[in-house]
């Protein structure tokens, strides 16, 4: 279970959850998003083409995330290829930013109901 999670399962206290909530659906989304649609899809994008440059920052995005959520490398490698292609058509880092944190804010609300 991701280290989050367990914090705010642990606490059993309001205020920890509406951090957590704010770290996971708007800070992690902002810097994420920012870190690695923004710079690294972008640098990418300059010596790539625009396929490399998804299929390398997406990877390089879902095994950041695999020490602390190995189940998931798969689906999250799936949604940042989305989340990326998003950003390459529109140009902007808005909808990707949007989509994660939804995915986030879903994510640790569903762990609250078990769902």
């Amino acid at each position: 279970e991701h280290p989050l999670l367990v914090t705010v399962h642990e606490a059993r206290v309001a205020w920890v959850a509406v951090v957590g909530l704010f770290q996971a659906g708007v800070m992690a989304p902002l810097a994420e998003e920012f870190m690695y649609r923004g710079v690294l899809m972008t640098t990418l994008l300059k010596v790539t083409g625009i396929g490399w440059a998804l299929a390398i920052s997406s990877a390089v995005f879902a095994l950041v995330h695999v020490s602390t959520e190995p189940q998931a490398v798969l689906p999250l490698f799936v949604l940042a290829l989305a989340m990326g292609y998003v950003a390459y058509r529109t140009r902007s880092l808005v909808g990707p930013i949007i989509a994660h944190s939804l995915f986030n804010s879903l994510m640790l609300l569903g762990s609250f109901t078990g769902r």
